[in-house]
């Protein structure tokens, strides 16, 4: 059995699917540690051995994967979200979404397409980006208005992304009707509006 040392504060663990390499024979699974600090070190699920470490140089709050099992989103204490690739686990910076919020980001999600990321904060809103159209125009999102305290976690349905469920600090559960991956032609009003 193999065992598994820790830091004594971590912030988070995560684990992508397994994904497709170059080869069909070669498939990559990660393993990504985040420690109270600026680092994120990501292991290989098969050996468990570290093979990278990423310094964020901001203090990490949170992090997951995307849905393509590739793209790690580090959420920071400074209200920033930075992308990261790991493909073949060099831990490549694609891009960074700053001041998102006002305060902090509490919670992030992806759609099951990875067409949209959800983010929300301790301004009481949920905004919804454009996964693909915000690694051009960093600020391209819809807000939902409507929480009175600030949001805690919030996800898509798993099983209709025109759904969203957000849960506020002291005022409950909010469910969204988001009609952005219904058809392309609404999803370009929509999110421009």
């Amino acid at each position: 059995m193999m065992h598994l040392e820790l830091p004594p504060e971590f912030v988070h663990v995560a684990f992508s699917e397994r994904i497709a390499g170059e080869t069909d024979d070669a498939y990559q699974k990660f393993a990504v540690m985040g420690e109270y600090g600026n680092n994120v070190v990501i292991y290989d699920t098969d050996s468990f051995l570290i093979q990278h470490q990423i310094m964020v140089h901001h203090i990490i709050k949170s992090f997951q994967f995307a849905n393509n099992n590739r793209d790690l989103l580090v959420v920071t204490k400074d209200c920033k979200i930075r992308f990261y690739s790991l493909m073949k686990y060099e831990g490549i910076f694609l891009r960074e979404v700053a001041n998102c919020h006002r305060g902090a980001i509490n919670g992030l999600a992806v759609s099951a397409n990875s067409g949209y990321m959800l983010s929300g904060g301790e301004d009481n809103m949920v905004k919804i980006w454009d996964y693909e159209a915000q690694k051009s125009v960093p600020y391209y999102f819809q807000s939902f208005i409507g929480h009175t305290y600030p949001i805690n976690a919030l996800i898509f349905n798993p099983r209709n992304n025109a759904q969203i469920f957000s849960v506020g600090e002291k005022d409950g559960i909010f469910i969204w009707d988001f009609n952005g991956d219904i058809d392309s032609d609404y999803k370009q009003g929509h999110l421009s509006g």
